[in-house]
């Protein structure tokens, strides 16, 4: 089975929050009252356009363009079947936390998005 992961950016408001695929910005975006409803609508959007992109169905100005990114504790990833589009799982971005003290640095460790 091919694969392939997105990144998406939740920005919270006050009533509904946004969600943008950082690796699709031309075209995968959408909101929700909370995150589970915010993935959601991710999937579902994303299910639609990786459809569109299987059949060449997008202008090159639409298609996703894979980056490097920073991470962030409001960010999340998606994975999808390159072949059939269809979500396969999700996985919260893993940030590392490096602590400091005086002229010495300590181990890092890790915390999860949620």
């Amino acid at each position: 089975m091919n694969t392939i992961t997105f990144t998406y950016k939740i920005t919270p408001g006050e009533k509904f929050h946004s969600v943008l695929c950082l690796d699709w910005e031309n075209a995968v975006f959408t909101q929700g009252k909370d995150f589970n409803e915010c993935k959601k609508n991710a999937i579902e959007v994303t299910e639609y356009f990786l459809k569109k992109y299987i059949n060449n169905e997008l202008s090159k100005l639409q298609q996703p363009k894979k980056i490097k990114h920073f991470s962030d504790i409001n960010q999340f990833q998606l994975s999808f079947d390159l072949d059939t589009a269809k979500f396969i799982n999700s996985t919260h971005i893993k940030l590392q936390k490096k602590v400091f003290t005086k002229n010495k640095k300590v181990a890092g460790d890790f915390i999860g998005l949620r």
